[in-house]
């Protein structure tokens, strides 16, 4: 059994796009505040744990790997 069903457009045509957000005006961006609260301990835990940790590690490793050169240089 086959029945044709005449389905509705959902989201406009494409001539139609784009004309909403450019007729709106321009808006300036706010200030966002600092976040208080568990959010302020969470980005406190890892800019001093987590983020130093890895830099220190890297330099580590790197102070590893060129200490071979400079030892012959001298």
């Amino acid at each position: 059994m086959c029945v044709n069903l005449i389905r509705g457009k959902v989201h406009g045509s494409m001539a139609c796009a784009g004309k909403v957000r450019g007729k709106t005006p321009k808006v300036a961006k706010q200030d966002k505040k600092q976040p208080c609260g568990r959010a302020h301990k969470h980005i406190q835990y890892n800019r001093h744990f987590v983020t130093s940790g890895i830099n220190s590690l890297i330099f580590l490793h790197l102070l590893c790997f060129f200490k071979h050169f400079f030892v012959h240089l001298f």
